[in-house]
């Protein structure tokens, strides 16, 4: 096995102790200005590496921003393309007024997602892997976890703050806004499911698949030249976050499986392959209680319209990690 030694450069010197084994030492090398952080002696650790010593240049938790982007009153709030039902067809039907509010409110449903699944998914997630790692001893990987809690309570307050702003720009009242499928399953899972190990799991799994497809549902916003631009600066943040986040989790999914019995292995990844389903949920509920919470009346035409936007589920992105899985657990 090979064992090599890492350096991470630092502006400043700073001295902390790393526990080596049975000895603990002082990690600064002051003549060089460098911080012995972690022993590398597989793939994983190569990798894990490169995430935390780029988080500081990568994190948008590190970047100066103000929320202070020009308001363009006749831009959408959301994308027309994304709406799950005809936009022509409603605008026709219920008229422009009530439509920029459908919009404005499918804005806030989208963000409510990413503040639940942040919220009620990745950081309670982050916080039961870094007990897992610091029972492991493992140093890399609580370090990797931190810096993705903290990455995910900023998103949690970004959402929560331009939801805000948005409600204050267009004079309009915060709607109730029902809880994603994937919370509301998981949820359930937890309540009902006597194992904790199990329910753990369960958490995790469907962060790592929140994970694995969040890049697909912030992208077409976070591209989008016709909404505002405030809204498309957000999501691109958060983007950015998440295409080092997809490399993290993928990385903490391959720890975890190594060190799972069979069984526990099985029911991980069962519960992964679910999880992509309640990801992809067109939340149906949650469109529904939106529009009619915007003044129309809701009918079972408009849900049938809602529901058959449902796409297929995708398990691609699953397949592949679980087959690099297979790769890196041989070597």
């Amino acid at each position: 096995m090979r064992t090599e030694t890492h350096y991470l450069k630092l502006r400043a010197p700073i001295t902390y102790e790393v526990n080596q084994g049975q000895e603990t030492v002082d990690s600064m090398d002051m003549n060089r200005n460098k911080v012995l952080v972690y022993p590398r002696a597989s793939e994983l650790d190569d990798r894990s590496i490169r995430l935390v010593t780029t988080w500081e240049k990568r994190a948008q938790v590190k970047k100066r921003f103000t929320y202070t982007t020009g308001f363009v009153p006749e831009r959408p709030d959301f994308p027309t393309e994304l709406l799950p039902f005809d936009y022509a067809e409603w605008e026709r039907k219920h008229g422009e007024e009530t439509m920029s509010i459908i919009l404005t409110y499918a804005w806030l449903g989208f963000n409510h997602k990413v503040i639940n699944v942040e919220s009620n998914l990745l950081v309670p997630s982050c916080k039961l892997l870094m007990d897992r790692a610091f029972e492991q001893d493992d140093g890399i990987e609580v370090e990797l976890l931190a810096q993705a809690q903290t990455d995910e309570a900023f998103h949690v307050l970004m959402a929560h703050k331009v939801n805000c702003i948005s409600l204050a720009r267009r004079g309009l009242s915060k709607p109730a806004i029902p809880r994603p499928r994937i919370v509301n399953e998981i949820g359930n899972i937890v309540e009902n499911e006597a194992r904790r190990t199990e329910r753990e799991l369960s958490i995790i799994a469907a962060s790592i698949v929140t994970e694995v497809l969040i890049k697909g549902f912030l992208s077409p916003i976070s591209h989008s030249k016709t909404i505002q631009p405030l809204h498309r600066i957000v999501t691109n943040m958060h983007l950015i976050d998440e295409a080092g986040h997809g490399q993290v989790f993928r990385v903490v999914a391959h720890r975890l499986l190594m060190r799972l019995s069979g069984e526990q292995r099985d029911y991980f990844i069962a519960r992964m392959r679910e999880c992509v389903d309640y990801f992809s949920d067109v939340d149906a509920d949650v469109w529904l209680s939106l529009i009619g919470q915007a003044g129309l009346q809701v009918t079972q035409e408009m849900a049938e319209e809602i529901e058959s936007h449902q796409a297929a589920s995708d398990y691609s992105e699953l397949d592949t990690l679980l087959r690099e899985n297979e790769r890196i657990s041989v070597h």
